[in-house]
């Protein structure tokens, strides 16, 4: 379990320092909006006690991810289900 003073808010295009390791939150986007998630980077105001119905879920804002340490990079963009790089492979989507 995570603690609530442990936490820390992300700033867009910010870097956060972590010992020899430097992350940087660059928004992004979830999905395209639909008739269904049409709140697309709606702020989330509270948690929500679950259960919930599907529609109480707010996307609130999304982020890939940049993690540097030393001289290694890595970029990884965090979803549910694996994006494929182009219609003809299912790889997930990591760039170095």
């Amino acid at each position: 379990m995570i603690r609530e003073q442990q936490l820390v808010p992300i700033q867009p295009w910010k870097t956060l320092l972590i010992g020899h390791f430097s992350i940087s939150a660059i928004p992004s986007q979830h999905t395209p909006p639909t008739a269904v998630n049409n709140d697309l980077g709606q702020e989330i105001a509270h948690p929500l006690p679950l259960p919930v119905r599907f529609s109480e879920f707010k996307e609130g804002h999304s982020f890939d991810y940049l993690i540097e340490y030393h001289s290694c990079r890595i970029w990884s963009k965090p979803v549910p289900a694996l994006a494929p790089i182009s219609s003809r492979t299912s790889a997930p989507m990591f760039y170095f």
